[in-house]
């Protein structure tokens, strides 16, 4: 989406552009890792280092490399925002490649996605491919085909989602197991590829029929509404849980109850939060969630 207004990259709208992910990326991400930072610190200071993530994530940065707040954030799942608004910033750059190498753009941007190569500091790579490819498809105005296409209406859109759901069971599989029977570390590294590009189409293909089931669904619109609350919130919230069930017992049956539970009760509890601070305040609202 970021792509497809830029049809021409000027200073200016570059600026434009700039500002706005300022204010639905940058700013929530300061103030949200600020507001865990804080907790963090105080549950570490009353509990030593009984929640083992917290203590770990507070001592470096309070121990002078500061650096890990846009690095190594308390609510870990953050650096996804981070990784956008780094994207932003090199956007000009990809709009460039793309403009005048073409499709030798995203190929280039794939070479350090196939290898698993990251620059520190920089964007992950898949992140650098998936942004590169969106710009390609944008500005060389390339459409893709609506709901009533024969791709979104033919078997493919039964074949390639069943592929890749078995491909990502598999891949679960294999995690869990691979020690065990020397699996080599490549083999899962493909299966991971392969998953990823598999889901993008997987969600393309089905998005239309799915969308056209559940759009008119109040209870799906109140639980999407909350879903950056869920987002920031989940973590480190589910760790403190279950570290919090392990301090008082170490029953299997206790574990499956957090296993299956917990996420049900904080993914309530995050839409919920989110459903009150906006009826009580929309503008805080848009504010803690970056327009969300």
């Amino acid at each position: 989406m970021f792509f497809v207004a830029f049809r021409k990259l000027t200073f200016k709208g570059y600026l434009v552009k700039l500002g706005k992910r300022t204010r639905t990326l940058l700013i929530p991400y300061i103030f949200w890792v600020g507001i865990w930072t804080g907790i963090a610190a105080l549950i570490v200071l009353g509990t030593g280092d009984f929640f083992s993530i917290l203590s770990e994530k507070t001592g470096g940065l309070f121990g002078g490399e500061w650096w890990q707040f846009f690095t190594n954030p308390v609510p870990f799942q953050a650096w996804y925002i981070l990784d956008l608004f780094k994207l932003v910033l090199v956007s000009p750059i990809v709009y460039v490649a793309v403009r005048y190498l073409r499709w030798g753009a995203p190929l280039l941007a794939a070479v350090p996605w196939v290898i698993d190569f990251s620059i520190p500091y920089f964007v992950n790579c898949d992140g650098l491919l998936f942004f590169t490819l969106g710009a390609y498809f944008a500005v060389r105005n390339i459409n893709f085909p609506g709901k009533e296409g024969s791709v979104k209406r033919g078997a493919l859109r039964y074949i390639i989602p069943s592929v890749w759901a078995a491909l990502c069971v598999a891949y679960t599989v294999l995690s869990a197991v691979g020690q065990s029977i020397n699996l080599h570390w490549a083999v899962l590294m493909a299966l991971y590829k392969l998953c990823a590009p598999l889901g993008v189409c997987s969600v393309y293909l089905l998005y239309d029929m799915l969308s056209d089931k559940v759009k008119d669904s109040r209870f799906l619109s109140v639980v999407t509404s909350g879903t950056f609350f869920v987002y920031i919130l989940h973590e480190p919230l589910q760790h403190m849980a279950f570290q919090t069930v392990l301090k008082y017992t170490q029953a299997n049956w206790a574990h499956m109850l957090c296993y299956f539970l917990l996420p049900p009760i904080l993914i309530a509890a995050a839409v919920g939060l989110s459903v009150g601070i906006r009826k009580l305040s929309p503008k805080l609202h848009a504010f803690l969630t970056g327009g969300r």
